[in-house]
């Protein structure tokens, strides 16, 4: 049996001379080391069955004070803290505040056991409530502050003094153990949305140490004690000074317990009257109250109610870390944003008239701005968009997921698709609509999964927008093979003149082409790009917006006129040459349908596509070109390199490889795309006197749709709030100036040098731009 006893675990000699060291201190083990390889058998470890090997690469070294929790070092009065002793109401109201702060420590990337559990009131009542769980207990009985563990003669602030019935012993039992009680449950509501929708880590830190948040405990009966505490203590008021500090930081957690309310709210989509006010009021008191605490000041916290105590006494598998707290200011801040942040959503959502509205909230509203909410709110989103049941917004009742497919299609090639009521034609085969069935399904997978994109972070964004690519890419092929099987064995479907109008699949096509430069675009303002991949990624995403740009100009406008000629002309000819009776009765109320309702709402499209969606993009498009020739021109003046590698073409696209439609580029389409002779210094100037043309073109095609944006007559429409949709643009014109003045500050460079290779002289510097999916590119002295 190897012993260890001679050996010193306090000595230290890092430094020592070998020779000054006595070596009878030592055991030596070398012999029993090899003589254990004979227990090694078929080169395997030996194990126990109960150890996983993935366990040893998590393993952390014992004795070492960074890693081994056990050696946490807590004074006496911290180990021996009586959480059940009397203390004074600015104590009680110091521990909430600093409660509170650690709560929003843990949710700016941090951990459980370093912020909230760190106060011993907290770990306390959790530890005791996990152990005594029962379902037959009152409420408030399942939680204690008892140490059991303290010793009798214990130094600790206690004392054997009965004070039960004093009012600071109250302060304890009442309002600051109701006030943990909210606090954990909030943190258990959390935890429980962060499962549900966040990522590990990512997101959100986890981490519980094997303790119960009161996930089952009805958050009902939580906010009726809170109610009752508050009612006591504004009966105290009179007495004491500064009750109503506590009485706000009560009202703050109960308004955190009330935002799972939104959960319940089943709004009525695409109604702008949908009723919010009793949602509203919790957002509004909850900022009343944040205002009031902001501004308090605080004492110190009793000495060892907080502490490091929870990483060394209960299950703990990281290593020690001290306690982690943000600026009091920059809590109260987030916790703000928390409120505003779903205040705003829950709003915007319910004021949505039509689908498009409700489209360009989820696009400008919650995914561009995603990466500025607090990450509960993102979380809450998330569930409160898509419910259990899969409805949207809990509308379930009046607007099914497959509804919520058809209003999309609609939004795009406008309603009344023929091939949309294939499921009620009597004429169609079983077989036929068992395959229409199979393929709405896929549809409402493939939407769904897209509105569960909008409220992730923005690198998950990334990796789901990607993956989406191939649903979307798999139905285009499904849906134009069965459109064109319909039309071609059934003459179903929507034509145009001598072709059948592939409705769903242009649809789909559409869908798939902006996930594609979303993909492209997004990565920039996440810098995925080396400076040498920037053009390439800008050459190929201007490619994807023309064919978009012409999608929407030709099939899908083909689509919506003939639709529109279709009621306005060729419906009423119908009814005039049928006979008196019930069919000309019904096609006449058909008429009546469609003047009603879809002619407008085809309109409606008509004027949203070609006054904002075609002039959007065809900014976007020369901002992107221009920005591409520039890059082409400093890389020909040896200032930014330009790959001209097949292999790094082929990789730096590979997102988009296996998508079927459209083709990807060639590389020799690429490598055309890079010629340019800068040998001629007129020629140079002439070619950035163009792009300088283009991109003056595209500053006044913004200006005019940010006016259009902000005009009453303009599209304002379409958004239920444009703050956020002109504030974007208006950061693109930003950048777009920018670019405007540094190549007229680089078209006077080439003017005055007299060399085709400015590198020995300057350099370009690429920087965080106006816009995250552009950078800065300026071109400057050595």
């Amino acid at each position: 049996m190897i012993s260890l006893d001679p050996l010193n675990l306090d000595d230290d000699h890092p430094k020592t001379d070998k020779s000054l060291i006595n070596n009878d201190d030592y055991v030596d083990i070398t012999e029993q080391v090899f003589n254990s390889l004979s227990l090694i058998t078929n080169n395997k470890v030996v194990k126990s069955d109960y150890f996983n090997l993935l366990d040893g690469t998590r393993a952390l070294e014992v004795l070492n004070p960074k890693l081994d929790t056990g050696l946490i070092q807590l004074s006496q009065i911290e180990l021996e803290f009586d959480t059940s002793a009397p203390q004074s109401l600015d104590q009680i109201i110091s521990i909430n505040n600093r409660s509170i702060i650690l709560l929003m420590s843990w949710l700016n990337h941090s951990s459980l056991p370093v912020t909230v559990l760190s106060n011993r009131y907290i770990s306390i009542l959790l530890d005791n409530y996990t152990l005594r769980r029962s379902p037959y207990i009152d409420l408030l009985d399942h939680f204690s502050f008892s140490e059991k563990r303290l010793p009798n003669n214990s130094t600790s602030i206690s004392t054997s003094t009965d004070k039960s019935s004093t009012f600071e012993y109250q302060l304890v039992h009442r309002a600051l153990k109701i006030f943990s009680i909210g606090l954990t449950k909030f943190i258990g509501i959390c935890l429980k949305v962060g499962q549900d929708s966040l990522y590990e880590e990512e997101d959100l830190t986890m981490r519980n140490m094997n303790l119960d948040f009161l996930m089952d405990v009805d958050p009902d009966e939580i906010i009726e004690h809170i109610e009752t505490t508050i009612e006591w203590l504004l009966s105290e008021s009179q007495s004491h000074t500064g009750v109503d500090i506590l009485v706000s930081q009560l009202n703050l957690i109960k308004c955190l317990i009330q935002l799972i309310l939104i959960f319940e709210h089943r709004s009525q989509l695409f109604d702008p009257t949908n009723e919010v006010t009793h949602l509203t009021s919790i957002f509004n008191r909850a900022q009343e109250q944040i205002s009031f605490l902001r501004v308090q000041e605080y004492g110190n916290t009793v000495e060892g109610s907080f502490s490091k105590f929870v990483q060394l006494d209960m299950d703990n598998k990281n290593i020690p870390s001290e306690i982690y707290q943000i600026p009091s200011s920059q809590a109260w801040d987030s916790l703000s944003t928390l409120f505003s942040n779903i205040s705003m959503y829950v709003k915007l959502s319910n004021s949505t008239s039509s689908f498009i509205q409700f489209e360009n909230f989820l696009r400008f509203d919650i995914a561009n701005q995603i990466e500025d909410f607090n990450v509960i709110a993102r979380g809450f989103f998330q569930l409160y968009l898509v419910r259990d049941d899969k409805s949207i917004l809990g509308s379930f009742d009046t607007l099914t997921l497959t509804d919520y497919v058809f209003e999309s299609i609609s939004a795009v090639v406008g309603p009344n698709s023929t091939i949309l009521r294939l499921n009620d034609d009597k004429d169609v085969n079983s077989q036929k609509q068992d395959d229409w069935f199979a393929l709405v399904g896929e549809l409402e997978n493939a939407l769904y999964q897209n509105l569960c994109i909008v409220a992730h972070n923005p690198c998950r964004q990334q990796q789901l927008t990607s993956r989406a690519l191939l649903v979307w890419d798999t139905l285009q092929v499904s849906w134009e093979s069965f459109e064109l099987d319909i039309y071609s064995t059934l003459q179903i479907g929507d034509d145009l003149g001598s072709e059948p109008a592939l409705p769903i699949s242009s649809y789909i096509y559409y869908t798939k082409l902006n996930l594609m430069i979303d993909l492209a675009l997004n990565g920039t303002a996440l810098e995925l790009y080396q400076d040498f991949e920037i053009y390439v990624i800008y050459w190929y995403s201007n490619y994807l917006i023309n064919l978009l740009m012409e999608l929407l100009s030709t099939r899908i406008a083909t689509i919506i006129t003939n639709k529109i000629h279709y009621i306005e002309k060729v419906h009423p000819k119908k009814i005039k040459k049928v006979k008196a009776g019930p069919k000309k009765e019904n096609l006449k109320n058909q008429h009546q349908i469609n003047t009603q309702k879809h002619l407008p709402y085809l309109l409606t499209i008509q004027k949203y596509h070609n006054e904002y969606l075609l002039k959007y993009w065809a900014a976007l498009s020369n901002l992107l070109e221009s920005i591409s020739f520039y890059l082409i021109v400093l890389s020909a003046y040896k200032l930014i390199p330009v790959f001209e590698s097949e292999l790094i073409f082929k990789s730096r696209l590979k997102p988009w490889s296996s998508i079927g439609i459209p083709n990807l580029p060639t590389f020799q389409q690429y490598n055309n795309s890079l010629k340019f002779d800068n040998s001629e210094p007129e020629k140079s100037i002439s070619i950035l006197n163009h792009i300088k043309t283009k991109i003056d073109s595209s500053i006044q095609q913004y200006k005019n749709l940010i006016d259009n944006l902000k005009s009453s007559e303009g599209i304002s429409e379409f958004w239920v709030d444009t703050t956020q949709v002109i504030k974007w643009y208006e950061d693109i014109l930003k950048t777009s100036i920018g670019y405007s003045l540094e190549i007229s500050q680089f078209t006077n460079i080439v003017k005055e040098s007299k060399t085709n290779d400015l590198s020995t002289l300057y350099k370009v510097n690429i920087s965080k731009g106006y816009h995250k999916q552009f950078p800065k590119i300026t071109v400057k002295a050595k």
